[in-house]
């Protein structure tokens, strides 16, 4: 397996908040890209965001962390 690029998002961060993995402190994306707070999932609240980095989508939609592999949740692709 080759190297893992990771995004530092340094200017979104002079200007709003950033959203990091609570494992280790990757940027996973900002206030700016943050659609909803109104979800709810199998591990109770959740985020809609428009845009994220530093992320692997497995085959099942579920979402998890490039810096470290945790769980994040799951990729969202349209609604009814």
């Amino acid at each position: 397996m080759g190297f893992t690029y990771r995004a530092y998002l340094d200017e979104e961060a002079k200007r709003c908040k950033i959203y990091a993995c609570s494992k280790c402190s990757s940027h996973l994306s900002t206030f700016d890209y943050l659609i909803s707070k109104d979800f709810h999932g199998v591990h109770g609240k959740a985020y809609l965001f428009e845009n994220v980095v530093n992320i692997v989508v497995s085959h099942e939609s579920e979402v998890s962390c490039s810096g470290c592999d945790e769980e994040l949740g799951w990729k969202y692709a349209s609604s009814l």
